[in-house]
């Protein structure tokens, strides 16, 4: 495969729980209902008691007197109108079905929230129901690179025909998204992926070693070393770096050990910089 998002469905088709942009619809629906129903419905009946009744309540009788007949015949048509019109307009939502395809002010569909928070179930659902695994935010960000964050959803998107070797964003791998402090994903990804995948450079030329080092993931760098061979971790990035320059240079004593400490054969002459 070329690409990382060739998502098999056929094999899901499991029914989960209702997503949570239709759920919150479902509570706007119940909001404009009721408040529609209670305001609308409070003016009407103070208005029609005034228009209907001949002998009102004590305690109402000063205020339909102050307001005369002609306010209580507005009130009464404005009571109806605002009871009927959100009445209305809640039960419309209330009932609606929500597109998976919704997004928040953040261009995130519901998608994008099952796989962060790393709910499986709801992932499966709004995949049954044709969620897209490659729908972008406003930040670029998809579904399918967030995966990374729960290795249980990433080992589901594998196992149902993800490549794990392909490009997600920028000629970024998974790996390089997992390389940002998920050794678990990391771990997973490493047990499938081909070493030519493994050494892949983005477009600023940095492998996911790279990543790791750069941000000071010390266990990530030692598992990424253990699969890449000396030549995949002499690679140089953009600025002609290496990820052992990166260590020095940034001050990662750990990760400059980590380098210098290599036992693989022939590893420490090639890291050597000259």
């Amino acid at each position: 495969m070329s690409s990382a998002a060739s998502l098999n469905l056929v094999a899901i088709r499991r029914q989960g729980n209702c997503f949570d942009a239709a759920v919150r619809s479902k509570w706007v629906g119940v909001a404009a209902l009721v408040s529609s129903l209670v305001i609308g419905g409070g003016v009407l009946a103070f208005g029609a008691t005034g228009l209907f009744v001949s002998a009102p309540p004590t305690w109402l009788a000063s205020s339909i007197g102050v307001v005369g007949y002609n306010g209580c015949l507005a009130m009464f048509i404005s009571g109806a109108t605002v009871a009927g019109v959100g009445g209305m307009f809640g039960l419309s939502v209330l009932f609606a079905k929500v597109s998976v395809h919704t997004r928040d002010h953040r261009g995130e569909t519901s998608l994008h929230r099952a796989v962060e928070s790393g709910d499986r179930k709801r992932v499966i659902h709004l995949l049954s129901r044709g969620a897209n695994i490659k729908a972008k935010d406003c930040f670029r960000g998809t579904p399918l690179m967030k995966s990374v964050y729960h290795v249980g959803i990433l080992r589901f998107f594998l196992q149902h025909g993800i490549d794990p070797d392909g490009v997600v964003f920028c000629g970024q791998t998974l790996l390089h998204r997992a390389a940002i402090g998920k050794g678990g994903s990391v771990k997973l990804l490493l047990k499938l992926m081909q070493p030519e995948a493994i050494k892949k450079q983005d477009v600023s030329g940095e492998t996911a070693l790279h990543i790791a080092v750069e941000y000071g993931f010390t266990k990530i760098a030692k598992l990424l070393l253990e699969k890449m061979s000396p030549e995949a971790i002499r690679l140089k990035n953009g600025k002609g770096k290496t990820a052992q320059q990166l260590a020095e240079k940034n001050g990662h004593d750990t990760l400059v050990a980590l380098f210098s400490s290599r036992k693989t054969k022939g590893v420490k002459k090639l890291l050597r910089i000259s």
